[in-house]
C-alpha cells in the first residue's frame, strides 16, 4: 500500500510537468491572526486595536485562527474579546517566547542582553530544551485553562524541530505556522523552504519538508507572508516586503489592491499541482488607522473568491486534516509568477529537491537550486541552544543567485512547455525530474559536497563530539548530570551554601548568622548563585549537521561563524564577501 501511495505520487509530478499549466484542484486560503500581550503592540495599548480586527474579520463570516501569545492570555480583556468570536474561528497558541512566560516557566530570561526580538531570546531554539518543554507546558496548559481545551494549531516566527515533536506528542497539534522565505528581514533568516507553500515538517530540519514516512513530524507547516515569486526572492527587506501582507506591500511598498489580487492569484489560483495554500493576515495592533481600508480590501477580495467557488476558507487545524488525509508526505507543486519587467519564475517544489527557473529579457537561467535530506543528521539546535541574537537557517545550495550569485545560463529556449517538465533551447535541453534537472540529457545537477557522515563510534543522529577521545568526552558530559546541584553565593552580609532543591529553594546552610535548614529564594535569584554542577560540566566542541555540511571546506576555503550583532543590517553585512557555500550556522568564503 505504501509503495502504491509513493507511485501515485510520482505519477502525480510528472502529470503536472508534463501538461499544460492547470490550476491546482484545490485552493486553499487560512486567515491568521497572531495577537501579543499589549506591551507588545506597535500602535499602543487600546484595546480597540484587537477589537476592529475582530469585527473587520467576523464582518466577512470567513473562518479564522487567532493564535495567542502568553502574556494575552493573562490579559482578561483580550481573552473576553477572543471569547467573543463566532464558532468558524479557531485560537491556538503564538509561541513567542516572553519574560512572563519564562519566568512563570522558571526558566532563566536574559532580558539584560538584548532586545525582547532576539532570537535568543524570543525563539523556544534559544533555550535548553528541557527549558523548552517546560515553557510549552506552561503556555499550553494556560491555554486551556481560558479556553477549555489545548490548541490544535500553534506557531511563532520558528520552532524548532524539537519542540515540535514534543508538541504533536503530547498535545496533538498538527498544524504550525511559522515565516515564509526571507534571507535577513528583521534579524530572521529562513531560507531554502518550499516557496511560499504547506509542507510536512521534516524530523531533521524545521525548514526542509519531510523526505517519508520515518522522517515525518505529523506536522503542517503554514507560511506566513509568503512573497512574491519574483519580486520577493532577494536577500533584503526590500524584497521580502513583496508579500501578501497590508504591512508589506501597501504600507512598505505602496502597492495597492491590485498587486494583491494578482499575487493571491499567483500562489493559489494559478499554482500547479494536487493543491495551493496561502496565509492572509496580520498580527493586531499592527497597522496605523490610514492602512486599515487596505485590510478590508484584502478580506473583501478573500470573501468574493470564496463566494464564487474559487477559493476554500479553512482554520489552520482544518487545513492540516485535510492535507494528511490527502498525501502521504509533501505534495510536489508548481507556482508559476506573473510576468514583471520582463522576468518570469517558475517554482518547483518537490520533497527531494527546491528550483526556480527564471526567464530574464528571454534567457532561461536556474536561480535557485537546492537539494533537501543531503545529511542524515538533526539541526543541532534540537540538542543545544542556539545562542545567535539572530535567527540564521538556511538550506544550503548548488545554486543560489540571490545569496550565492551563482546562477547557470542556459541560453534561449526554442520551447517550453507551462509549467515546463521540458525546455529546449538551441543545442540543449533541461528536463525537471524527482531526482532533480537533467540538462542535455545528463545525470541530475549534482549536490553540493559535504554530505558525508562520520562512521565513527559515539557519533548519533544528532552528531557527536569532536576527536580525539569522542567517546570518553560524551561520558564526562553524561557524568556531569549527576553532580549534586551545590550552590554559593553571599546576600545582604550573610553566606549561603547548601543543595539546591527546585527553582526557588535552597536547603543548606546560612553564616555567619548560623542557620541549618530550607530556604527560599524568589525567582530567579538562586540561579544566580555560584553553581557546583554549572563549573564542572565540560564544555567540548561538538560536531553535529551544521559542522558535517561544512567539513569538505575546511582545508580549501575560509569558515565563518554567523555571530552577529541583532538585526538584518549585521545579516547582510556579515554575507557581503563573495560566498561559495553557506548553511544555518556558517558561512565560506574563498580562501
Amino acid at each position: 500500500m505504501k509503495n502504491r501511495s509513493i507511485l501515485i505520487l510520482l505519477f502525480s509530478f510528472f502529470f503536472f510537468l508534463a501538461f499544460p499549466a492547470q490550476a491546482a484542484e484545490k485552493n486553499y486560503v487560512t486567515l491568521v491572526f497572531p495577537v501579543r500581550g499589549r506591551d507588545f503592540w506597535w500602535q499602543g495599548r487600546d484595546l480597540s486595536h484587537l477589537t476592529r480586527l475582530i469585527a473587520s474579520v467576523s464582518a466577512t463570516r470567513l473562518p479564522s485562527t487567532w493564535l495567542v501569545q502568553y502574556d494575552a492570555l493573562l490579559d482578561d480583556q483580550i481573552v473576553d474579546q477572543l471569547h467573543s468570536l463566532e464558532n468558524q474561528a479557531e485560537k491556538g497558541v503564538f509561541l513567542e517566547v516572553t519574560r512572563r512566560l519564562a519566568e512563570d516557566s522558571f526558566v532563566p530570561y536574559a532580558w539584560e542582553h538584548g532586545p525582547w526580538t532576539s532570537a535568543n531570546l524570543l525563539f523556544l531554539s534559544g533555550y535548553q530544551p528541557l527549558d523548552r518543554l517546560r515553557m510549552i507546558d506552561k503556555a499550553f496548559s494556560t491555554f486551556k485553562d481560558k479556553f477549555g481545551n489545548y490548541p490544535k494549531s500553534f506557531g511563532a516566527w520558528y520552532v524548532d524541530v524539537a519542540s515540535i515533536e514534543y508538541i504533536k506528542q503530547k498535545y496533538g497539534a498538527i498544524a504550525l505556522l511559522g515565516l515564509a522565505d526571507q534571507y535577513a528581514t528583521d534579524g530572521y533568516q529562513t531560507w531554502g523552504q518550499y516557496f511560499s507553500q504547506p509542507y510536512f515538517v521534516s524530523r531533521k530540519s524545521a525548514i526542509e519538508p519531510a523526505a517519508d514516512a520515518s522522517d515525518n513530524t505529523g506536522v503542517i507547516k503554514l507560511q506566513w507572508a509568503p512573497r512574491d515569486p519574483v519580486r520577493g526572492y532577494g536577500t533584503s527587506g526590500d524584497y521580502s516586503n513583496f508579500s501578501v501582507q497590508v504591512n508589506d506591500y501597501f504600507r512598505n511598498k505602496g502597492l495597492d489592491k491590485n498587486y494583491f489580487d494578482r499575487l493571491l492569484k499567483t500562489l493559489t489560483l494559478d499554482a500547479s499541482g494536487p493543491l495551493s495554500q496561502t496565509v492572509i493576515g496580520i498580527e493586531a495592533a499592527e497597522l496605523e488607522p490610514e492602512y486599515w481600508t487596505a485590510l478590508t480590501d484584502q478580506l473583501n477580495l478573500v470573501k468574493k473568491y470564496v463566494s464564487r467557488g474559487l477559493l476554500v476558507a479553512e482554520t489552520m487545524s482544518r487545513f492540516a486534516d485535510i492535507y494528511t488525509a490527502a498525501f502521504p508526505k509533501t505534495s510536489p507543486q508548481i507556482t508559476l509568477s506573473g510576468s514583471n519587467a520582463g522576468t518570469t519564475f517558475w517554482w518547483f517544489n518537490s520533497p527531494g529537491f527546491r528550483l526556480a527557473l527564471g526567464l530574464e529579457n528571454g534567457i532561461l537561467k536556474i536561480k535557485d537550486l537546492r537539494y533537501y535530506h543531503y545529511s542524515s543528521l538533526r539541526d543541532n539546535d534540537q540538542v543545544f541552544p542556539d545562542p545567535n541574537p539572530n535567527l540564521t537557517r538556511v538550506v544550503p545550495a548548488v545554486v543560489d543567485q540571490a545569496a550565492l550569485g551563482n546562477e547557470i545560463i542556459l541560453g534561449r529556449p526554442s520551447k517550453i512547455n507551462n509549467p515546463p517538465g521540458h525546455f529546449a533551447w538551441l543545442g540543449g535541453s533541461l528536463d525537471v525530474t524527482p531526482a532533480g534537472p537533467v540538462i542535455n540529457g545528463g545525470p541530475p545537477v549534482p549536490r553540493p559536497a559535504g554530505v558525508s557522515v562520520p562512521d565513527r563510534r559515539c557519533f548519533g543522529e544528532y552528531g557527536g563530539y569532536r576527536p580525539p577521545l569522542g567517546c570518553l568526552k560524551q561520558l564526562a558530559v553524561f557524568l556531569a548530570r549527576f553532580i549534586p546541584d551545590i550552590r554559593y553565593s553571599s546576600l545582604s552580609g550573610q553566606k549561603f551554601l547548601g543543595l539546591r532543591i527546585g527553582p526557588e529553594y535552597l536547603w543548606g546552610l546560612r553564616f555567619p548568622q548560623i542557620r541549618l535548614g530550607r530556604f527560599y529564594f524568589k525567582f530567579p535569584l538562586l540561579e544566580n548563585f555560584i553553581s557546583l554542577r554549572s563549573r564542572l560540566t565540560p564544555d567540548f566542541s561538538w560536531e553535529g549537521k551544521q559542522e558535517i555540511e561544512i567539513s569538505s571546506f575546511r582545508s580549501n576555503a575560509k569558515i565563518v561563524r554567523k555571530i552577529g550583532q541583532y538585526g538584518h543590517d549585521s545579516l547582510l553585512e556579515l554575507a557581503n564577501p563573495p560566498k561559495i557555500f553557506e548553511n544555518s550556522y556558517y558561512l565560506v568564503f574563498k580562501p
